[in-house]
């Protein structure tokens, strides 16, 4: 059976159709504040797993910085807005030889309310599935493909868009939908590998009477805290004045022996450093923090 409108229903229905149309972004693009946290995120999360990682294994996990693809952006915002004007969420078959990362939210707030859901937003459910991944057996025991593919050592860039129109499962309210591109794709074995070297090395000279002391790694800058692994037999002095001598004064020094953490603090009476080490073997992995 088929209804026919009055002329005047039918010019109203095709307005109210345009209207939500052009609610639909063609062109949205992601602020620069949203690619900062996008990038900093993945960039948190990356070192955060390689210097736990590399504590827990007792060999070096290298997970280097993503930096920003603008080409890849420019797919991951097509996409994205495709997905809103389909209301899918499907991965993208074009998308050559990039990793993809999709992530939608819906609120009930009405559209065109603000954002609802940022990058952090977003991030957070593909960090979320870290707990449901075994390194060791390289097994998920959930959904854990997204995290996978944010910590893939061998990915160098990133590039990300997101898209905003009217709710597909809250009718009425703001569909958010995310997309990020990995210059490379994670596949089905192990995000990381353990052993891999170091980016840098430092073989500064102690100064005389510090102890022997030499460390391969970036130092890190003043304030930050940083991994690095000795390249030689060190003392914790003879490791401060290396340090010094690559821009970071240390404040403290730790290691992990038998799953116990041992702190040399810098300047601290003998009696607060007495757990620590006499020597460090070279490959002993330390964590160092920076005086400001």
């Amino acid at each position: 059976m088929s209804v026919r409108l009055p002329l005047g229903a039918t010019v109203l229905a095709i307005l109210a159709a345009l209207v939500v149309v052009s609610a639909i972004p063609a062109s949205a693009v992601v602020t620069p504040g949203q690619q900062t946290s996008m990038l900093a995120a993945h960039n948190t999360l990356r070192r955060d797993v390689a210097a736990a990682e590399t504590a827990r294994l007792g060999r070096t996990v290298t997970i280097p910085d993503l930096t920003w693809d603008a080409s890849a952006a420019a797919m991951a915002q097509s996409w994205a807005n495709q997905l809103i004007v389909s209301g899918t969420l499907d991965h993208n078959p074009g998308r050559g030889a990039y990793g993809e990362n999709l992530a939608t939210y819906e609120n009930t707030a009405p559209y065109p309310d603000p954002d609802p859901a940022g990058p952090d937003s977003a991030f957070a459910g593909w960090k979320a599935e870290q707990a449901n991944y075994q390194w060791d057996t390289n097994t998920c025991t959930s959904e854990c493909g997204h995290y996978k593919q944010a910590v893939w050592a061998t990915a160098t860039s990133v590039g990300c868009g997101v898209a905003y129109g009217p709710g597909v499962l809250i009718p009425g309210g703001y569909r958010v939908v995310w997309a990020c591109y990995y210059s490379t794709a994670a596949t089905d074995g192990r995000p990381y590998e353990a052993g891999a070297a170091a980016t840098a090395t430092s073989t500064g000279t102690p100064a005389p009477g510090a102890g022997e002391g030499g460390f391969t790694g970036s130092a890190p800058a003043r304030g930050l805290v940083g991994l690095l692994v000795t390249s030689r037999a060190s003392t914790a002095a003879g490791l401060s004045a290396v340090l010094s001598t690559a821009g970071c004064s240390p404040a403290s020094i730790a290691v992990l022996e038998a799953g116990v953490w041992k702190v040399h603090v810098v300047g601290a009476p003998s009696i607060v450093n007495a757990a620590f080490p006499s020597s460090l073997p070279a490959g002993t992995p330390f964590f160092v923090r920076c005086q400001p």
